[in-house]
């Protein structure tokens, strides 16, 4: 059985100790955080400068992880559709073999293959002839993981060196694209030095330097100095060396001939591939006309790691020259590890190692990981593949140990052991269940919470560890609230803390739980409390009433009637009939003058309606309502917020001096019944419920006339009207409509009218009526507001429901 060591160039971030100072790389072309690795993406575009990893795909040379693996050139007759990199055709030809070809005969390691349906992902067979064999010999140590659901990697590692591959099995039949792998460049920006180094007068210090053979540059196009080598004529025969961070299984050498001149230079070499200080292979160039580059396949394979590269000329003019050396193969990681530089860890299960160039695992994850790569498993899952899930009653972010399942960070409260699978035990709850439940439960409480299941006589509250009052009878109470299930004779309330009125009639002074309310009285008094005396004059002893109206029960003391016998009887010479006469006489007067009132207002607005004047005319009186003509010394009141309408103000005799103020700040006569006033003034508070203008001084004297409103100050001839909404307070110029009905899906609207007639409160819904007044007006009805004391007349409001 063959070793097998692999692993993945998937790299986040390099994570190996050496490269914490620099974590990415500041050079194009060139990536890694010492910038060893070069990068390789379609249209030479710049790589991903951590990782590698390349946006645009990878150069059509190379693929795999970073697109750091040289693609083996080969050919398959009559199978277009597996060379033209395009993994969207894929075989049609059935089962039969598909045998490829390869341009240069190398030992194999690995192949990638891609499938256009997962079930046939490892259902290929890799097989291989030799060069200079005749047959194919089938891969008996393969290994295969997956690198995505279409994806394969086959690992097969040859001794001989192989000219021909032939892929079998029934994955054929699905089979789309093919890569067979060449290695990676392992030589880049290694250490090297050289016998001597040929230099002129003003020569750069890196001109035909050691280190420009492993630049990335193979001379082609480019001033030789600067990217090739070149020994001393005068020094002994000139050699080149690579020496190697670490060994290295390598599977073939290129060297790059200087182009521009002394091409011959090379013919003859000898290179030598060691593992200090014993192990070696050796190489001599054969002759014969020079080349352009040199490939060198050890065959069989070198059996040994390498660590070491050495280039002696053989030229009769001593000199060597080299512009590119490039080292093909893998790096030769210890077991359990893989990446670039074999700094990241296999998660293989039963510990076995990984393929280097991906991470994959042949055999599947470790318990704990899954992926191409085996990663840890995301918080909350564990087990083989992670497919399985933490108890959802661990603690914290509900993680757990990737291969037990065990809770990582202790449970959530209620629960307990290694898997936080268990509850409390009874009489414990909470995390960790080491808190107690309350001694005056019940029952066990609730294991997570520690509410008690019930709670003992006389205790109350979720944990039971309030008290009920001491004034419930036989001190129990509701075990949620602490209210009294009874209180003792003579208390009532929440807790029976209030007593019972004194004159609740018994011996306990007995009256209702939970209102007080007495469940019979005492003689002589009377009401839910027992709190309202009886009339002295009811008849009978003790003045004894009817316990809920107090009328009395045995009729009334002579000399009094009524029900609560609160009413002299008349003296017999008729003076009752007379008195009664008299209350009558007045409420028929009383009528009378408010009907008279009534009617005096009406002639008023009848009267202004024929004097003709017009509407934006200044008003001979001031007052608070369009329709309404104050005499001197009258009030009109404030419409209230439930008329829902709109108050206008119009201008006063004198229109400088009208004011218009807030309820707390007025220079003269104004709304704070706190403030002192001068004789002919009036105040009174203009509240928020009204919602409206009001009128706060006399007009007997023009000077003083003030008018307030709760929101807002205005001052000048610009009258106007305030419209209230749920959500903004506007005033508006009296010649523009306002709306005035506060959270009412139809408006109500005073217009300001340019005609005879008195101004109207209407009902609009989507249009505003204009100043011809061309549509209709419902039908206003009007209320009378009653005057404030001292005033003798109201004013009629005009408004609509």
């Amino acid at each position: 059985m063959v070793s097998v060591k692999f692993c993945i160039l998937f790299i986040t971030t390099l994570s190996c100790t050496s490269c914490l100072a620099q974590t990415t790389c500041g050079t194009n072309g060139w990536f890694g955080a010492t910038c060893r690795y070069m990068c390789h993406c379609r249209g030479n575009t710049q790589c991903d400068r951590a990782d590698g990893s390349c946006s645009s795909g990878c150069h059509d040379d190379w693929f795999g992880s970073a697109c750091q693996y040289s693609k083996i050139a080969f050919t398959a007759t009559g199978l277009s559709w597996l060379t033209d990199n395009d993994a969207a055709t894929c075989n049609n030809e059935g089962t039969q073999p598909v045998n490829a070809t390869l341009s240069t005969p190398v030992p194999i390691t690995w192949i990638r293959a891609v499938v256009n349906d997962s079930a046939y992902l490892h259902e290929i067979q890799l097989n291989y002839e030799a060069k200079g064999g005749s047959t194919f010999e089938a891969c008996t140590s393969q290994l295969t993981a997956a690198v995505d659901d279409k994806t394969v990697d086959i690992f097969c590692p040859t001794t001989d060196v192989v000219s021909q591959i032939s892929l079998t099995g029934a994955g054929v039949a699905r089979l789309c694209s093919l890569y067979i792998s060449g290695g990676r460049n392992l030589a880049l920006k290694q250490t090297t030095q050289q016998s001597s180094r040929f230099s002129t007068d003003g020569s750069p210090p890196t001109s035909w330097v050691a280190q420009n053979a492993l630049d990335g540059k193979t001379g082609v196009g480019v001033e030789s100095r600067t990217t090739c080598t070149h020994t001393d004529p005068q020094s002994p025969p000139g050699s080149w060396t690579v020496k190697f961070l670490k060994n290295l299984d390598v599977n073939r050498i290129l060297l790059y001939n200087r182009q521009d001149c002394c091409s011959q230079r090379l013919v003859n070499f000898q290179l030598t591939a060691l593992l200090a200080p014993n192990d070696r292979f050796v190489y001599n160039e054969p002759g014969g006309s020079p080349k352009i580059i040199y490939t060198v396949v050890p065959s069989p394979k070198i059996s040994f790691p390498v660590n070491e590269v050495n280039v002696l000329t053989r030229s009769s003019d001593n000199i060597l020259t080299l512009c590119e050396v490039v080292v093909f193969g893998e790096n030769s990681c210890q077991d359990g590890q893989y990446g670039l530089d074999c700094e990241r860890q296999c998660n293989c299960r039963n510990q076995t190692n990984c393929f280097i160039h991906s991470g994959g695992c042949p055999f599947g994850c470790e318990p704990g990981y899954a992926g191409v790569d085996c990663m840890e498993c995301q918080v909350g899952r564990y087990g083989d593949d992670c497919s399985r899930i933490c108890n959802d009653t661990c603690g914290g972010d509900n993680s757990c140990d990737r291969l037990s399942g065990a809770c990582s960070l202790g449970c959530d409260p209620g629960y307990t052991g290694a898997f936080c699978e268990t509850m409390c035990p009874d009489g414990t709850y909470g995390a960790g269940c080491i808190s107690a439940c309350s001694q005056t439960c019940a029952t066990s409480c609730d294991y997570i919470s520690g509410v008690c299941g019930a709670c003992s006589s006389g205790f109350f509250g979720f944990r039971c560890q309030s008290e009920c009052s001491t004034d419930c009878s036989a001190q129990t109470c509701n075990q949620i609230t602490g209210a009294c299930d009874s209180c003792e004779p003579g208390f009532y309330g929440h807790v029976c803390s209030e007593q019972c009125s004194s004159n609740c009639s018994g011996s306990d002074s007995a009256c209702n739980r939970i209102t007080g309310a007495c469940e019979s009285c005492e003689l002589g008094v009377y009401g839910a409390t027992c709190s309202k005396l009886c009339s002295v004059n009811c008849a009978g002893s003790g003045n004894s009433c009817d316990q809920e109206e107090g009328t009395c029960d045995e009729g009334c003391d002579e000399g009094y009637i009524g029900e609560r016998c609160d009413v002299p009887e008349s003296d017999g010479s008729g003076g009752s009939t007379e008195k009664s006469w008299g209350i009558a006489a007045t409420v028929v007067a009383v009528v009378i003058l408010i009907l008279a009132v009534v009617v005096v207002v009406v002639l008023l607005i009848r009267l202004r309606k024929a004097s003709g004047s017009t509407r934006n005319e200044p008003s001979d009186k001031g007052h608070a309502n369009p329709g309404a003509e104050l005499g001197s010394g009258e009030y009109s009141s404030p419409v209230t917020a439930e008329a829902q309408t709109t108050q206008k103000v119009v201008k006063n005799d004198v229109p400088v001096d009208t004011r218009y103020c807030k309820m707390n700040e007025s220079p003269q006569g104004h709304a704070n019944p706190e403030a002192e006033l001068e004789s002919g003034e009036y105040s009174s508070p203009v509240t928020a419920e009204a919602q409206t203008t009001q009128k706060v001084a006399e007009n007997d004297a023009p000077d003083d006339t003030i008018y307030c409103t709760t929101n807002e100050s205005l001052q000048g001839t610009n009258l106007y009207e305030k419209a209230i909404t749920n959500q903004s307070n506007d005033y508006m110029d009296a010649s523009t409509l306002a709306m005035a009905t506060p959270g009412s899906e139809t408006a109500l609207y005073d217009k300001a009218e340019n005609d005879s007639e008195p101004p109207e409160y209407y009902e609009m819904t989507s249009t505003m009526v204009n100043e011809t007044n061309t549509t209709p007006k419902p039908s206003p009805r009007t209320v009378t507001a009653s005057p404030p004391p001292g005033h003798s007349s109201g004013t009629v409001y005009s408004f609509l429901d």
